[in-house]
């Protein structure tokens, strides 16, 4: 009862967007009898044929179900639907794979995959029974193995193309009788658990144990550390002044492997300033001003990278050598710093805080 409440509202959906948006051919065709597949037409009126799968974020528009305890599978709703007003008698269709608008749509969608043919199945033949416009099928996905043979495709498309086909009542419309499904992986493929190499990184009570603080320049101003609230914090007094510390703990890298910065940055008014990241086997001592192994900086000096700023590390850092997603290689193997710097020069720190912190080690 749910999947047909799921369908009818997509239909409901198509067949608003076809009567409104296509006037002029809904006048022509409203009183010829012609199969379709609404699926071709759910996403911009036929003009892709694609099919998107999940179809939108609204549950009550959900185009699929998932069996995770019988049969494991995913199950795309799709249907077969007869337009015109003469009397609505029975009819069938046969449902096959169209290879060669399949390799067009390859070519055209960006980052797209074939789901290969022994993974889904469909039905052959969809029966309408006499009184009825239409009928659903399902497409039917192995999910098990999408997980375990595909999982590495979590950030990619794989798509299916289908025809209807011979009639034995109506006459079929040609622009709506192929459809493609566009399976969004990332909706079914859960994110991979990925080793962090970093500790204390949650800034709980007693996480302060895996770091140290230590002083850069020591003719300058202190700096406020603290390990509070599941924040590291960083804070000075108003004013015009000069100060740098380090915070660091050593970490265990692999030389050439690829790693993944991740966390929560917030700060308030930070004027003349700086907050970086390093990694380097030196350690930093009282007194220097660490400079080595730099991968990824925030300034003030640069427009909203650090004066008042509130999201993710990886997507708000504004300089240094790590690439986009603040993902880095490791030039070293063994035991190295992660360090992070924090000061001023002749400005202040309103806030720096930091919070669930990761070096994630990346899949090869």
């Amino acid at each position: 009862m749910k999947t047909k409440h799921i369908y009818s509202l997509l239909l409901v959906v198509l067949l608003a967007a076809l009567i409104t948006c296509e006037k002029a051919d809904s006048d022509k065709d409203w009183g010829n009898s012609l199969i379709y597949l609404p699926q071709a037409a759910l996403l911009d009126g036929g003009n892709t044929i694609h099919y998107p799968v999940p179809f939108d974020k609204n549950a009550a528009l959900q185009n699929y179900i998932i069996d995770s305890t019988g049969t494991n599978t995913i199950k795309v709703i799709m249907g077969v639907y007869r337009s015109g007003l003469e009397e609505l008698q029975g009819y069938s269709v046969s449902v096959l794979p169209n290879p060669a608008v399949l390799q067009q749509k390859l070519a055209e969608i960006e980052d797209s995959f074939e789901l290969p043919a022994d993974l889904y199945s469909f039905p052959a033949t969809v029966d309408v029974p006499d009184g009825k416009r239409g009928a659903d099928f399902y497409v039917t996905i192995d999910r098990k193995r999408l997980l375990e043979e595909y999982g590495h495709l979590r950030n990619k498309s794989m798509i299916i193309a289908l025809s209807i086909d011979k009639p034995t009542r109506y006459t079929l419309n040609d622009k709506l009788s192929t459809v493609v499904v566009v399976i969004n992986m990332s909706e079914f493929v859960p994110e991979p658990v990925l080793p962090n190499i970093l500790a204390g990184g949650e800034f709980n009570p007693g996480d302060e144990a895996y770091w140290t603080v230590v002083k850069q320049d020591p003719m300058t101003h202190d700096t406020d550390i603290s390990f509070a609230g599941g924040k590291l914090r960083f804070s000075t007094s108003p004013g015009s002044l000069q100060t740098n510390y380090a915070v660091y703990q050593a970490v265990e890298v692999v030389q050439g492997k690829k790693y993944q910065l991740r966390g929560d940055i917030e700060t308030e008014n930070v004027t003349n300033g700086w907050f970086e990241f390093f990694l380097h086997p030196n350690e930093p001592e009282y007194g220097g001003d660490y400079s080595f192994g730099r991968f990824l900086e925030f300034t003030s000096w640069t427009e909203g990278c650090l004066g008042t700023i509130s999201g993710n590390i990886q997507d708000l850092y504004c300089g240094g050598s790590a690439a986009p997603g603040a993902i880095f290689t490791s030039n070293f193997s063994g035991t190295v710093f992660f360090v992070m710097k924090a000061g001023v020069w002749d400005g202040s720190i309103g806030k720096i805080e930091v919070d669930n912190l990761k070096i994630l080690e990346l899949e090869d």
